[in-house]
């Protein structure tokens, strides 16, 4: 928008604007890097408006302020100023304290007292950092006619071009004519700036020359003339040209950064540190997470800053952790930034994708817009580099390429599923008998620690290849003292003295294969330990009743050595109540025996054999009257031996014993049946409580295969000797003796 005052004859102007930088913003007073990316022209039309005051016309420049605007990332449009292009050079105008954008919401710039049409530029005025000599450097692109410009970032290994220009004894413009060769041309180490200035060169004594002298004798045009600077291999973070001719000095007013081209990372112990150099998924070294490694950022000599790491940009085997830690600023000989106090948070390897390691601060002096927010070593159209300095990258490759191995620091372990034990016999088990349970299922998380801040947090790549828990013999889960199901599985000694019967675990599984591990995933997994066919105490003397108290335990330790530190990992301990429950609570031991006795009637009627379970109270065997369980079949009931007018099988069956034998208060209820033809006699009586049979028996008045009861827990010490593996026997008699003749008939009950 315009608007003119004293206007005295009617005419056309043109007025357009374009989406992108002046073509010559470099020779203006505006930062390039600052600025509006758009400009716009005023021009005569076909009758051109005259008679315009030295006070001139308003105009009034619109720019987009929504996204994406218009300006610069960074720029500030509240300093931001106006200038005019009028080939071949940029004139200030005055800009207003504020106008009114249209429409509203977009930003604007107004400009007062303007006299002659042209190209319009806004943007953040530019600055330059030094004082200009009798020459002054800057690119090759700024806008003819100007002694002042910028010389954009450049990089390690690339030759680059700038313009020398001469100027004039004031220093406030370009020296005409001037064409003298040669000239000479050096880089300085601007960064010392303690030095003292001269003000006719621009130079301080304290830069010192790091590149050079080069002597070329460049075409010149208008003062102006462009030389080469050859291939630099080192690097630099602030520089400075110097050129002469003859008596003439001049140094660039603006410095720049000659940087990298990127970091080559690696990792190593030469520093002191712990390399984290196994790139599989097993061997050395293996680095607990939280624990401190090196990291190593290689560039070229001259640069001294200090790289850092981008999390963003880090790989995992399959989830990225975080590194933490930092570099020392890298010694300016080397240019090598080495850190010996990184760490990860996860367990596996890692890999670094293109700029995980980047410095960002190293030209952070540069003046706006000598660079681009990136690590590119690639010019944009108007030549210009990244600002930033990059990493190359180091791909995770499994067994080839990247860092670790880095494991969990240690394990946390919940008691998902508590084993309960099944009594034998209702509220009591017999010493000897196997008793079991279900299932127990211990979760195994692995966990990253507290070291370095950690919070000891799952680490979630802990599976696979990386999930080290085994059973194989001598590692791990299976270590001493619980490389056997006795180490594993303890009783306490309730009886002391170790009175208490010993525990027999020959029934359990072998732990070459026990506990099962499950499939980790999260970083957490199962152990699922199996009964197998149950525990039992052993029988050998007769024992006093306990209450049994076992305890399941053993090390959560991987073959890497990562341990939870509550170890042993346990289910119950062997205390005085403390272990594993039995169902109801009754965790209590009898010392068992199956006792039967003689017995004798009359061959007319059917025979009560007195029959009963007992235990050891601790000083006499007595009726068990808990036992409401024991169970026998007739088919358990040997028959040999048979006198007088009695047979047995493989003849016939002159009696036989009835079937099932069932136990009420500890005292069964065996009948013989009365003799087949009234026969009289006598027959022996074995309850086979063994594991084996042979041969035949007599049961319901046949003759049937004789079977084992499997009941050894009952087995006494029948025939001396206090080994309590003998089988009961008694005999059975019918008819041979005579009570007294006034007696018919006398049975006991029992």
């Amino acid at each position: 928008m315009t608007d003119f005052v004293a206007v005295s004859t009617a005419g056309n102007i043109t007025a357009s604007t374009t989406g992108v930088e002046h073509p010559s913003i470099g020779s203006s007073a505006i930062s390039s890097g600052a600025s509006v990316n758009r400009y716009w022209t005023l021009t005569n039309g076909a009758a051109p408006l005259v008679g315009l005051p030295i006070a001139g016309f308003t105009a009034t420049f619109n720019f987009i302020n929504s996204s994406p605007v218009d300006f610069d990332a960074g720029a500030d449009p509240a300093k931001f100023t106006v200038q005019r292009w009028s080939s071949p050079s940029w004139s200030a105008t005055t800009v207003n304290a504020t106008c009114t954008a249209t429409p509203v919401g977009n930003r604007c710039e107004q400009v007062n007292g303007l006299a002659a049409f042209g190209d319009f530029a806004i943007g953040e005025a530019a600055t330059y950092s030094g004082t200009v000599g009798w020459f002054n450097v800057f690119e090759s692109a700024t806008g003819a006619g100007a002694y002042q410009g910028n010389i954009y970032t450049k990089i390690v290994g690339t030759a680059f071009n700038l313009d020398v220009v001469a100027v004039n004894a004031l220093r406030n413009g370009v020296k005409p004519g001037y064409s003298s060769n040669p000239i000479t041309v050096e880089l300085l180490d601007a960064s010392n700036s303690s030095g003292a200035l001269t003000a006719q060169t621009g130079c301080r004594s304290t830069w010192a020359q790091i590149a050079g002298p080069f002597s070329p004798s460049p075409a010149w045009a208008s003062s102006r003339a462009t030389v080469t600077i050859p291939i630099q291999a080192s690097a630099s973070r602030q520089v400075r040209v110097r050129v002469t001719q003859g008596t003439l000095v001049g140094c660039s007013a603006d410095d720049f950064s000659i940087r990298p081209t990127a970091f080559t990372v690696t990792t190593s112990a030469a520093t002191g540190g712990t390399a984290a150099s196994q790139t599989g998924a097993s061997g050395t070294p293996a680095i607990k997470t939280g624990a401190n490694f090196n990291l190593t950022a290689a560039s070229v000599a001259g640069y001294n800053g200090t790289p850092s790491i981008d999390n963003t940009k880090i790989v995992g085997t399959p989830t990225a952790g975080t590194i933490g830690g930092t570099f020392s600023a890298a010694p300016i000989g080397t240019g090598t930034a080495s850190g010996n106090s990184f760490f990860y948070s996860e367990v596996g390897n890692f890999g670094l994708n293109a700029d995980a390691v980047v410095d960002t601060a190293f030209t952070s002096f540069e003046a706006a817009g000598d660079c681009l927010a990136s690590t590119s070593n690639t010019p944009d159209g108007a030549g210009k580099y990244g600002c930033w300095i990059g990493s190359n990258a180091v791909a995770q490759t499994t067994g080839a390429s990247g860092f670790g191995r880095f494991i969990p620091d240690n394990f946390d372990v919940a008691y998902t599923t508590a084993p309960t034990f099944g009594t034998a016999c209702g509220t009591f088990t017999y010493v000897g008998t196997k008793f079991t349970y279900a299932t127990a299922v211990m979760t195994v998380t692995a966990r990253n620690g507290t070291n370095n801040g950690l919070a000891n947090a799952p680490t979630v790549n802990y599976a696979g290849a990386y999930m080290k828990l085994s059973n194989a013999a001598s590692t791990s889960l299976n270590q001493a003292p619980y490389n056997t199901p006795g180490g594993r599985y303890t009783r306490f000694d309730a009886l002391t003295g170790n009175a208490t019967p010993v525990l027999d675990t020959s029934g359990l599984p072998a732990t070459t294969g026990d506990p099962t591990i499950g499939t980790f995933s999260g970083g957490s997994g199962t152990l699922t330990f199996a009964p197998g066919t149950g525990l039992a105490f052993t029988r050998t003397t007769p024992s006093a009743p306990f209450n049994a108290d076992i305890a399941l335990g053993l090390n959560v330790i991987d073959t890497d050595g990562v341990a939870f530190a509550g170890n042993p990992a346990h289910f119950g301990t062997a205390t005085a109540g403390g272990g594993i429950l039995f169902s109801g609570g009754n965790n209590g031991m009898r010392f068992g025996r199956l006792a039967i006795r003689n017995a004798n009637g009359s061959q007319l009627v059917p025979l009560q054999v007195p029959l009963e379970t007992q235990y050891w109270s601790g000083t006499a065997f007595i009726t068990n009257d808990k036992d409401n369980c024991t169970t026998l079949t007739g088919s358990n009931i040997m028959l040999s031996n048979p006198l007088r007018g009695f047979t047995v099988p493989p003849g016939s069956c002159t009696t036989s014993a009835s079937d099932p034998v069932s136990f009420s208060n500890g005292r069964g209820n065996l009948i013989m049946a009365k003799p087949s033809g009234g026969a009289v006699g006598s027959v022996d009586l074995a309850v086979n409580l063994d594991t084996t049979a042979s041969g035949n028996t007599c049961v319901g008045g046949s003759s049937v295969a004789h079977s084992p009861a499997n009941e050894t827990y009952l087995q006494g010490a029948w025939t001396g000797g206090g080994t309590y593996t003998v089988n009961p026997t008694a005999r059975a008699t019918f008819g041979v003796y005579r009570g007294s003749d006034e007696v018919i008939f006398i049975r006991e009950n029992f």
